[in-house]
């Protein structure tokens, strides 16, 4: 029975529950409100349940869908007011493949010791925006079929099990945006060898250093550890060996040290590479960084000294050096996009091809505020591009205030002698260290989270102006607003993809996440939050 996009109204017929040769059941994208109706559990042959993004649904899940046994698919994502406790009854779904809970901001409780029984199929586990609270069980730790397990922006405390070093399967792992989760990274986490994408970021509480053993993540493409500032220690030399690596990004941690040479040994895979705002980070930059055809290397806001190397231009898109203290001459830019310290009158670097020059403090009297210098062949009345949008990595580079979020507070502010810019990341706010499960002007002791001040089941009238977007500065409101979305990486809110733009990006669920689409865990598609 597929009933998903007809704008149906009024509520779920308990009389589904009479439809007992039903096996599939369709019912996102409408206008239906109220409860899930129990008898629902009635349906013996029911395989498939697809009931989503219905911003109406109220009330609890029943607890008698834990008699569904011949359930494989449950996904109950994304409905506005749907809340209270995820039943235990659960356990018993001995074939079940796909449980979608996430995006219900009133989903309460903790997470059933009892989905640890279903061992055998159960691939995917999504409870992500949620207010689930307590410790993460270590009875997930015998999911052995689990690919996706997603935990962000929840309100779990206590420690990383390392019992999730033992899930063999796992392909993608995100445990981030939580103020409450602390102890220490675990280093069984490097046993999962088909691990893909690894996510453990914006936990403030986490402490330790990165662990050695993630050099053994094999099938690993994607790590992003970032706004974990109690993380320190040296970065992994054993990184280099992760043959697969496409794309690593650490910031805003206490990590000290170099940067491996060994990073050069990927010169086949990696393309992105952002180590920044991390100013225990020192040392010279390798040499055998030019050897990697990156596509985006952020390297700013460290204590790096020496020479810069040669790069090759032939691929680099986005190079940031600035607020070091490099030393030399880049001879060529290519088509890239490059800072670096070097304007003003004796700047630390060389460039005649550089798209932004920055001042060195120390080069002008204290007075004289720090110069964004335009080298390029822009008139003097266009704005630079200081945040150009990135494919998936949109990382924003100025606060509110307009001077670099990430410059230390005695910093000088930026000169006004440029009109003001219409780029999107100038206002664009960006709280390492605020707690991310909550809207900025709220407390994380707060709930729910985000509250809708918009309905989300109407399509937007007229096209939304990226100005209207970026006034909304949490993702929980954003995401409420027609016609925006929230992108994750940046921390910025934006007019939302198309239908078919986020569509193209099917079986990408990082990147369909960070352009501020809805990902669909069960069937891996990407799709509009807006029609």
């Amino acid at each position: 029975l597929s009933l998903f996009y007809n704008s149906l109204t009024g509520s779920i017929p308990s009389e589904l529950g009479l439809l007992i040769n039903l096996d599939i059941l369709r019912l996102p994208y409408n206008v239906l409100t109220g409860l899930i109706p129990s008898e629902m559990g009635l349906l013996p042959k029911l395989e498939h349940a697809y009931i989503y993004c219905m911003h109406g649904l109220s009330g609890s899940i029943p607890s008698e869908f834990g008699l569904l046994a011949q359930l494989i698919e449950l996904e109950l994502y994304d409905n506005g007011n749907l809340g209270g406790l995820i039943p235990s009854e659960f356990g018993s779904l001995s074939n079940l493949r796909v449980l979608a809970l996430g995006h219900n901001y009133y989903l309460t409780g903790s997470i059933p010791t009892q989905l640890g029984l279903l061992s055998s199929n159960l691939h995917v586990l999504g409870l992500e925006q949620t207010q689930l609270s307590g410790t993460i069980p270590t009875e997930l730790g015998a999911l052995k079929s689990l690919g996706y397990l997603d935990l962000e922006r929840t309100r779990l405390s206590g420690s990383i099990p390392s019992e999730l070093g033992a899930l063999g399967n796992l392909v993608e792992l995100e445990i981030s945006s939580s103020s409450f989760l602390e102890g220490t990274l675990p280093s069984e986490l490097g046993q999962l060898t088909n691990l893909q994408k690894l996510f453990v970021h914006n936990l403030p509480e986490v402490t330790g250093s990165m662990p050695s053993e993630f050099g053994l993540l094999s099938s690993v493409n994607t790590i992003w550890l970032y706004n974990t500032p109690l993380i320190s220690g040296s970065i992994p030399t054993e990184l280099g060996a992760l043959d697969n690596l496409v794309y690593i990004w650490s910031s805003n941690v206490g990590i000290t040290g170099s940067i491996p040479s060994e990073f050069g040994l990927l010169s086949s895979t990696l393309g992105e590479m952002y180590l920044y705002d991390l100013s225990g980070l020192s040392g010279t930059i390798p040499t055998e960084l030019g050897n990697l055809r990156l596509d985006y290397l952020w390297l700013n806001n460290n204590a790096l000294t020496g020479p810069v190397p040669d790069f090759d231009f032939t691929y680099l898109k986005h190079l940031h050096l600035d607020n070091n203290m490099l030393t030399g001459t880049i001879a060529q830019c290519g088509s890239a996009e490059v800072k670096a310290d070097c304007g003003g009158i004796s700047p630390e670097v060389t460039c005649d091809c550089c798209s932004i020059c920055l001042v060195d403090s120390t080069d002008v009297p204290s007075m004289t505020p720090t110069i964004f210098e335009v080298v390029s062949s822009q008139s003097p009345s266009e704005s630079p591009t200081l945040n150009p949008s990135l494919s998936p990595s949109e990382v924003p580079s100025l606060s509110s205030s307009a001077s670099p979020s990430f410059l230390p507070s005695s910093a000088p502010t930026v000169m006004p002698s440029l009109p003001p810019s219409n780029d999107p990341s100038v206002g664009a706010t960006f709280s390492p260290t605020a707690a991310p499960i909550s809207t900025p002007s709220s407390s994380p002791s707060q709930s729910p989270i985000g509250a809708p001040i918009a309905s989300p089941t109407a399509s937007p009238t007229s096209p939304v102006g990226l100005n209207s977007c970026l006034t909304h500065g949490g993702k929980d409101i954003c995401n409420y607003v027609e016609g925006c979305s929230w992108r994750r990486v940046s921390g910025t809110c934006k007019p939302s993809l198309t239908h078919t733009e986020c569509r193209a990006l099917d079986g990408k669920k990082g990147r369909c996440k960070n352009k501020g689409c809805i990902w669909r865990n069960g069937t891996k598609k990407c799709v509009s939050r807006w029609k």
